[in-house]
């Protein structure tokens, strides 16, 4: 039956065209897609203009090529895969490989019978086989490259000007110029990641911050981080913090987390889960309280005996985590080179969280 109904799929995908597509769009749905796309709309635009619009920009070859060279290898994997099939069964394992594709209009999702499937039509075969040369692959390449470095150096910075990153994609790689860093923001922020451009800085994601210009979010965090210049060890496998996920399990994160195996869950497994959500809540440089608020949401009980006890190894995690507020640094180590903010204003700040948590948990 599945193969039947791929078989019927592939053959009303060859006959179909992008304008049909199109046109069977409500008109709010088009009007994203043309905002995606950096396609000018008014008000008053019609629908019948919005479809002659979206139609000539997706298949500008110049324009086609261009948000190609910011997908990621998994996306290009799955229009290499869409280019060879035409039809393929939508599951979960797609959803984030097709999210840009599906938004942008490149692909289509029909659903036929309970069962959705992934669509390309042949205009878009055409173009993919006109740009996919040798010379492609290698700009590709080069750009994948570089959001892999951007989506570290976000994640561990939250925020890094063009000039710095370009310093520390050119300690690990074959270098290029800063003029190829903005060319190739410019093709990356064509599709979905998790971070964006704004005023010559990379930003996070989460500097967003449900707001459409993230100007006071990006002052407040270079008037946090002044004089602190970025964490970075050409010796340190940079590459490591693509991971949105990863921890530096250090001596702090084993000692919360063998507390919690002794005296919380008894499992490995799930203390280690809970002591990552712990250093988060540290690295997001969330207070004592708000850290141990993750304590209850995670169903955790801690009596007060214990908790005098949990709340030094704590402050030690928070000491050991690597923060935006110190691009990427940890206290200790800004502690140990004795920067004055660490020395002074933050290292008080700790102590009076913890001797104030201690003194409540007394009474």
């Amino acid at each position: 039956m599945l193969n039947h109904t791929l078989e019927l799929l592939r053959s009303s995908a060859e006959k179909a065209t992008l304008k049909e597509f199109l046109t069977a769009q409500r008109e709010c749905r088009l009007r994203e897609m043309a905002e995606m796309h950096s396609i000018q709309t008014q008000p008053t635009t019609c629908k019948t203009k919005l479809v002659e619009n979206l139609q000539a920009k997706l298949l500008d070859l110049r324009h086609f090529r261009n948000c190609f060279l910011g997908l990621t290898p998994e996306e290009i994997d799955l229009f290499d895969r869409l280019v060879r099939e035409t039809v393929v069964p939508f599951d979960d394992t797609l959803h984030s490989a097709s999210r840009y594709f599906c938004y942008s209009g490149f692909l289509e999702l029909r659903e036929v019978e309970g069962t959705k499937y992934l669509l390309v039509y042949p205009e878009l075969v055409l173009l993919y086989s006109v740009i996919n040369t040798e010379e492609f692959r290698a700009d590709l390449r080069l750009h994948q490259n570089v959001d892999r470095y951007v989506r570290a150096a976000t994640s561990l910075y939250g925020a890094v000007h063009l000039g710095q990153f370009f310093e520390i994609y050119n300690a690990h790689n074959r270098p290029i110029s800063l003029y190829d860093v903005d060319r190739i923001s410019a093709h990356l922020e064509l599709s979905f990641k998790p971070y964006f451009l704004h005023k010559d800085y990379f930003l996070h994601d989460s500097f967003r911050d449900g707001l459409s210009d993230p100007d006071g979010r990006l002052s407040r965090w270079l008037t946090a981080t002044e004089g602190i210049r970025n964490y970075f060890s050409p010796t340190v496998d940079f590459l490591k913090y693509v991971d949105a996920e990863y921890v530096e399990e250090t001596l702090q994160f084993l000692a919360v987390q063998d507390f919690l195996v002794d005296h919380v869950t008894g499992d490995i497994s799930k203390a280690n889960a809970l002591t990552k959500r712990l250093y988060f809540k540290c690295a997001a440089d969330s207070s004592l309280s708000d850290i141990l608020k993750e304590l209850e949401r995670s169903k955790v009980t801690i009596s007060p005996k214990m908790l005098s006890g949990f709340v030094p190894l704590l402050v030690e995690l928070d000491c050991s985590a690597r923060k935006w507020r110190y691009k990427g640094f940890t206290y200790n180590e800004l502690h140990q080179r004795g920067t004055g903010l660490a020395t002074h204003r933050f290292y008080v700040e700790l102590r009076e969280k913890a001797g104030k948590l201690e003194g409540d948990l007394r009474l």
